[in-house]
Formats: C-alpha cells, sequence, structure tokens
C-alpha cells in the first residue's frame, strides 16, 4: 500500500489496484496532509483489520476520495466496530472531506468508520454506492453529510426547454435549500442532503 507520514499537500494517489488478502493491511494511510485526491482507485482486500483508505492523526483539510471501487470481505470482527471498513477516519482534525461517487461493496464490518474528537469536522459523502446503514461511529464530533446530486430539467407547459430557468429547492420543513439557474440546456445539478448524522 502507500502510506504517508509527511505533511505534504496536493498529494494525488490514482488509478492504482490494490489487493491484498493479509490481515492489517491498508491501501492507503495517511497521518498529515492537506489536499489528498484518491480518485480511480480498485481495491480488493480479504484480510482482518484492513482499510482501504486510512486518515488519522493531524490530517489537515479539503480532500476528495472520488469514483474508486472497493470490494471488501473481511471475516467479522466481533470487538469494537471499524476494524475492517473501507473509510477509517480516525482522531482527524481535518475539515472538509469529501467523498464522492464511490463504491463501497463491505461485507461483515463497516463501510466508514468515524471516531473525529475535533468538533466542526465536516464530511460530505456524496453520490455513492453502499449500504448506508454501514457506518460505525466512535467518540465523534464530526457530521457528515449524506447528499446526491438531483439533476432538474426545466420545460415550460408545452414540454420546451427553458435555459437559464431559476430553480428552487425546498427541504421537508419547507425551507428553502438550494436556489440555481439552469444551464443552456435547462438542466441543473444540485446537491441535496438526505440526512446528517454524528
Amino acid at each position: 500500500g502507500v502510506k504517508l507520514n509527511g505533511n505534504a499537500a496536493y498529494s494525488v494517489i490514482r488509478q492504482n489496484t490494490f489487493w491484498s488478502d493479509s490481515d492489517s493491511a491498508d491501501a492507503i494511510q495517511a497521518t498529515q496532509g492537506s489536499y489528498y485526491f484518491i480518485d480511480k482507485n480498485t481495491a480488493t482486500m480479504s484480510g482482518q483489520f484492513s482499510q482501504f483508505v486510512e486518515f488519522s492523526s493531524n490530517m489537515g483539510s479539503h480532500h476528495l476520495i472520488s469514483d474508486n471501487n472497493v470490494l471488501m470481505t473481511g471475516p467479522p470482527f466481533l470487538g469494537a466496530g471499524g476494524d475492517t471498513t473501507a473509510l477509517a477516519l480516525i482522531g482527524t482534525n481535518g475539515n472538509n472531506i469529501t467523498v464522492r461517487n464511490n463504491i463501497f461493496n463491505v461485507t461483515n464490518e463497516s463501510a466508514i468508520y468515524v471516531d473525529s474528537s475535533t468538533a466542526g469536522v465536516d464530511i460530505f459523502f456524496i453520490n455513492n454506492t453502499w449500504n448506508k446503514t454501514n457506518i460505525t461511529f466512535g467518540s465523534s464530533n464530526a457530521d457528515v453529510y449524506f447528499q446526491w446530486y438531483l439533476h432538474v430539467n426545466a420545460t415550460d407547459s408545452n414540454g420546451n426547454l427553458v435555459p437559464s430557468a431559476n430553480i428552487s429547492v425546498y427541504n421537508v420543513t419547507h425551507a428553502l435549500q438550494s436556489v440555481n439557474n439552469s444551464d443552456g440546456f435547462s438542466v441543473s445539478r444540485l446537491t441535496v442532503t438526505e440526512y446528517v448524522q454524528n
């Protein structure tokens, strides 16, 4: 795997294939730094206590984990949760972590493990494929926003496209969440929140 301990900025880990059947194996482990871009990787891991990505210790901010395909089939562990996970955010101070468009296929353990004692840490989990009950929190003050992309096609009563239409999105309590203009083809992509968990 890849282990990054230095206080680096702008590290890119892209288009790699990780495979391991060993216990305690991490594909990517980082303890410091900001602006990590981890995308378009494939990982197949079957060992116990393994992670695809582990952020820990003094991580900085602004990380993007996107378009990865992760299969984890480690045996179940009868102790605390989060021992075999696709994504482990442990003790991280880093803010603005975005996890989007990934496929997390994890059996027996948590797809995501969050344990951050630092208040104000925001993790944006956007448009991912996974079992949404498959998350474990330690003693966490982090907020995880589970969000989706919403594509809106604006047409008039005759079915004609309406370029630059003003599109407003309201939540279940009728509070305005987003205002956007459609592009020249009358399509707008909005990011909407399903729920927040901590």
